[in-house]
């Protein structure tokens, strides 16, 4: 059946949590409440949330740099696969404040990185592993500080779209990112 995932980042003092839904016939009924994993690593879980087929990668950007939880669904029942994470984000960075996924490859912004300049940090999942590597990061050619770069994310055909709201004194610009042939922004 259909899913509606609502994130709820202010609940339980700012730790967060997912709200799962799932549609039969015409009435919606709660089918899991997620909690927010790792306090350790991040305040308000659920600011972000991608889906891609079984998994759901929900974003806790708040407080020690951020981080970015994966789950996987089997049959209703949410289990935690990973951890998305960067050593070299900045504590105000709001790492996980942004998510966009295709396929094996989830782009996590991080917004307030380097004093607001933003950056967009790549990771790529190993089916044969299942384990989620770096690939990267991306940042604006011509950014400084308070751009936003990494503000928003997303995956249009074989590009990387990212927005930055602060470039320009405010007029903001989107910046686009060609997937190489082999999968990596």
């Amino acid at each position: 059946g259909e899913l509606a995932l609502i994130g709820a980042p202010g609940e339980n003092d700012g730790q967060g949590a997912i709200y799962v839904y799932q549609k039969s016939g015409d009435a919606w009924t709660q089918q899991a409440h997620i909690a927010n994993p790792d306090t350790a690593t991040g305040f308000s879980f659920g600011e972000a949330i991608a889906v891609e087929g079984n998994q759901l990668f929900v974003g806790a950007p708040e407080d020690k740099g951020g981080a970015v939880h994966v789950f996987t669904n089997d049959v209703g029942s949410w289990t935690k696969q990973a951890t998305l994470t960067s050593r070299s984000v900045d504590e105000e960075a709001v790492f996980g404040a942004t998510i966009a996924i295709k396929g094996n490859q989830v782009l996590v912004g991080a917004p307030r990185h380097a004093a607001g300049s933003g950056a967009v940090f790549v990771y790529n999942h190993n089916v044969d592993n299942n384990s989620w590597t770096s690939g990267g990061r991306l940042v604006a050619y011509d950014g400084g500080p308070r751009s936003g770069f990494g503000a928003s994310v997303a995956f249009v055909g074989s590009s990387a779209w990212i927005g930055a709201p602060g470039v320009d004194g405010g007029k903001g610009a989107l910046y686009e990112f060609q997937r190489a042939e082999d999968g990596n922004a």
